[in-house]
């Protein structure tokens, strides 16, 4: 199955998109770094593919923001 077929992804598919371990992940989570996945189940949590693209767009704008700050220190 495609990347564009799929709609939820474990935590090692979010490590693995963004080149990190999966206690990065999760790391992330805690620090608020990372959108909060979704309960699929009683011990189960998945993100939507929705929401990472989302939040990599947010973080592309971010640093599109902050580029030209710090490019006139």
């Amino acid at each position: 199955m495609s990347t564009q077929e799929k709609l939820y992804f474990t935590d090692r598919e979010v490590a693995a998109r963004y080149g990190v371990s999966r206690p990065t992940v999760w790391r992330w989570l805690r620090m608020r770094h990372l959108p909060p996945p979704e309960s699929i189940g009683p011990n189960t949590k998945r993100w939507k593919l929705a929401t990472l693209e989302g939040w990599d767009e947010q973080r592309e704008a971010q640093q599109q923001a902050i580029a030209p700050v710090l490019a006139g220190q």
